[in-house]
């Protein structure tokens, strides 16, 4: 192994071993402004500080085309979502099953007041109305059998039936108030 590698071992096994002890302060600030993480200087490590200290970490992903994902970090070979960084160096360690939120919808968002943990659960309430939706409006759907406006939720796992109404803004009104009922802040009724 060549000492340039040697080195470069070293220096990931040291960025690693403040990953796993959950010391991200070490490795990244916080500007709070723009919820960016800024790469901090390494001890002894020239070429890296020359490059990458001072400037913002990570990329922003999209999926399916066009659509913003996530902000992603690459830190010592491994892959982390920026937003989970952010809460960890602010809060504590995360478990593995408790994600993030992002309030606003937008993943690129990583403000600490835009973030919240959540369970799966939680945080698919807080999602648009889908695409395949026709009505314009989240959880209320069109019954052609019988000419009425049918509204429903999703909650504790299962599909709940707010019932058939006469107009739109009806089996709205009724979703929106499960919403609130069933998904309390993690509500979206739009």
């Amino acid at each position: 192994m060549s000492i340039k590698s040697q080195y470069a071992s070293r220096m990931n096994g040291y960025v690693r071993n403040l990953m796993d002890e959950g010391r991200w302060s070490e490795i990244f600030s916080y500007d709070g402004a723009t919820g960016n993480l800024i790469w901090k200087s390494r001890p002894d490590n020239v070429q890296w500080n020359a490059k990458w200290a001072g400037s913002v970490a990570g990329c922003r992903t999209k999926k399916d085309g066009d659509k913003p994902y996530s902000v992603y970090v690459t830190v010592a070979y491994k892959q982390c979502k920026a937003s989970r960084i952010i809460w960890e160096m602010h809060y504590g360690s995360i478990p593995p099953q408790i994600q993030i939120d992002h309030k606003d919808l937008n993943p690129f968002n990583n403000r600490l007041s835009n973030l919240r943990l959540a369970t799966s659960a939680q945080n698919m309430y807080n999602v648009p109305k889908t695409i395949k939706n026709t009505s314009g409006l989240k959880g209320v759907v069109w019954d052609k059998r019988d000419g009425k406006w049918r509204a429903q939720i999703r909650g504790g796992g299962k599909v709940i039936n707010l019932g058939r109404h006469l107009t739109k803004g009806l089996a709205a009104v009724a979703h929106a108030k499960a919403a609130i009922r069933y998904h309390g802040k993690f509500a979206r009724v739009a």
